[in-house]
């Protein structure tokens, strides 16, 4: 009984030092290496900040929700890197997010237009377009109203 407590000591005491060096070979590794990630990503960011602040001024885009999701919505590849985007304005608000437009059902446009025409009725093509055109633009003129 006393040997397999001795081994079994011997074992943990050569397990615990193992993992303190190798515990200690991480932590210094892992302190001289985060200096330069934190630079790397510090310099993207400021990249992507000074060219969205050079697109809004250059597209005259105003701080307002409806354009700044407008613009959100046309420069996506400028934020390819970012989770998350946000504007803010000067009382600290939100007034624009790159999350809330994945959820904004005004993204995606449907067409609500239903072209019906009878089978038995002969038709030629030409006037078959026509009335497809008609009635498109009567949707459409529908779609605007509302």
């Amino acid at each position: 009984v006393r040997s397999s407590s001795s081994i079994l000591r011997k074992f943990l005491i050569f397990n615990f030092f193992i993992f303190l060096v190798l515990g200690l070979f991480t932590f210094f590794y892992l302190q001289a290496i985060q200096p330069n990630l934190v630079k790397q990503r510090t310099e993207k960011h400021t990249v992507i900040i000074g060219n969205t602040s050079n697109h809004i001024e250059r597209l005259k885009i105003n701080f307002e929700e409806e354009s700044l999701k407008n613009f959100l919505l046309s420069t996506r590849f400028l934020f390819q890197n970012l989770e998350r985007v946000q504007f803010y304005n000067r009382d600290g608000r939100l007034i624009g997010d790159s999350n809330v437009l994945d959820l904004d059902q005004n993204v995606f446009s449907k067409s609500d237009t239903i072209l019906e025409e009878n089978i038995n009725e002969k038709i030629s093509p030409q006037d078959s377009e026509s009335k497809n055109e008609k009635l498109i633009k009567k949707k459409k003129n529908e779609n605007k109203k509302n």
